[in-house]
């Protein structure tokens, strides 16, 4: 937001010298502050509330006004230290997620191809065993077979049947112990089958989770961009309603009606002034914005160019009757009102009112000196 340009002090060009210096003085911060100083030592000074003091007054009141637009400008440092703060550290997060998750999917994959080759390997011992198995059934039952056929035959003798007999015995042993290696073998795959899938169910969860803080990331992102849209939005609110919308004679400027803002902010330490515009609930305030709307209007140059009036002259006692030095009811009382009547008549009722009270005081300081003058001797 550009002071000069919302205060009305940036086309200084068109402005006569001595309003072109004030303006020049109040643009900063520093600027008004010396002023204000100025004059609230000339406030200071003023020992009567007359139009001096009135005139300083209101000037102090419009250098308040100023300075607290300055105070709220520079609260745009703060503001461009927090943004960049959380920019720097959601793109640093996003940054180590992107990693994260591409070092992920490469351990996901290398976990899934040891998982899909131990699953391959097993199949193949699976299927070693079972081919393993089958031969030595087919071998028992040519044994039995040739034992049964040995036994049926006339002629056989006793030592063909008892080595047609041993045959069978053999098959049989062999077929009992032929797959222990190869079901071992298949027992140690299977336990190390449990690990790699546990390893794989592991490594897709890493996946999840890096793309988990990839989209947290890029929200806090989001989040921060959208902080810097809402914060152009209240400046671009505020010019609109600080400038003047109405001519040198008065009349209203035909524009589009501007609605109170709906607005809020995902964190107040991103907008300006934050700690007052924004509530609880992260809503802008609306008469926080109708404040600073006030506080930003164009500076009134002429009021703080305006020279002080020259000091009201001290008005010497009046050499009128003065019915205040006599006592209620006395005939010097009434003789006193009744003169004081008549030189007055000519006057105003503010001026004959002015000079009554300055009677009063005439005469209270009279009796003062009369009572402290026996103590002086």
């Amino acid at each position: 937001m550009n002071l000069k340009s919302l205060f009305g002090l940036k086309a200084t060009s068109d402005l006569s010298s001595e309003l072109h210096t004030i303006a020049e003085r109040v643009s900063t911060a520093a600027g008004c502050q010396s002023l204000a100083e100025e004059l609230e030592q000339q406030r200071q000074a003023e020992q009567n509330m007359g139009p001096r003091a009135s005139l300083l007054r209101r000037q102090i009141d419009e250098l308040s006004r100023l300075q607290k637009g300055h105070a709220i400008a520079e609260d745009r440092a703060r503001v461009a230290a927090v943004v960049k703060r959380d920019t720097d550290a959601a793109s640093k997060t996003l940054k180590a997620a992107e990693s994260k998750l591409k070092a992920a999917n490469e351990a996901s994959k290398q976990a899934a191809s040891a998982l899909a080759d131990r699953v391959v390997e097993i199949d193949q011992l699976r299927s070693d065993l079972a081919e393993l198995h089958a031969a030595a059934d087919t071998a028992v039952e040519i044994a039995s077979k040739g034992f049964a056929d040995a036994f049926a035959t006339v002629g056989v003798s006793v030592e063909g049947e008892a080595a047609a007999f041993d045959a069978v015995k053999n098959a049989q042993a062999h077929r009992a112990t032929c797959g222990d290696f190869l079901a071992a073998r298949i027992k140690v795959r299977e336990a190390d089958l449990g690990i790699l899938q546990k390893a794989s169910r592991d490594a897709e969860s890493a996946v999840s989770d890096a793309r988990d803080d990839i989209n947290r990331a890029r929200l806090q992102l989001a989040r921060v961009e959208y902080d810097q849209a809402a914060q152009l939005l209240v400046d671009a609110f505020i010019k609109a309603r600080a400038i003047r919308s109405t001519d040198s004679a008065g009349r209203s400027f035909s524009m589009s009606t501007l609605h109170n803002l709906e607005l809020a902010f995902a964190d107040p330490e991103r907008a300006v002034n934050g700690a007052q515009l924004i509530g609880e609930s992260g809503r802008v305030r609306d008469w926080v914005m109708v404040d600073m709307i006030k506080t930003f209007a164009p500076a009134d140059l002429e009021l703080l160019s305006a020279g002080l009036p020259a000091p009201k002259q001290v008005e010497e006692p009046l050499d009128l009757p003065n019915p205040n030095l006599y006592l209620d009811g006395s005939t010097e009382h009434m003789q006193a009102t009744i003169d004081l009547q008549k030189a007055t008549k000519h006057m105003g009722a503010e001026e004959a009112e002015s000079v009554r009270n300055r009677l009063w005081v005439q005469a209270s300081l009279q009796r003062k000196a009369q009572t402290y003058e026996p103590l002086a001797r």
